[in-house]
């Protein structure tokens, strides 16, 4: 249980400083859809991968439309 608990630390304090540190140097109108864009993505992916969900073809479809919309979201046309 303290291994676990260790790991669950050392994982908490990577995204916390990495957090802070993107929050420090982006737009937070860029930062803030793309944060939670991604962690769908992310949450969906970790089901497909450890917990070996069986997706259907729309839901499929739609994890590629998240991350294309994160993708488009972070696309800059013009200067900021």
């Amino acid at each position: 249980f303290l291994a676990f608990a260790a790991i669950i630390a050392l994982v908490l304090s990577f995204y916390q400083k990495t957090y802070m540190y993107t929050v420090g140097v982006t737009d937070g109108v860029f930062f803030n859809p793309t944060y939670l864009g991604l962690n769908s993505v992310i949450m969906s992916l970790v089901g497909i991968f450890i917990f070996k969900d069986k997706l259907t073809v729309k839901q499929k479809i739609s994890i590629v439309l998240g991350i294309a919309s994160v993708l488009f979201m972070n696309l800059r046309f013009w200067p900021i």
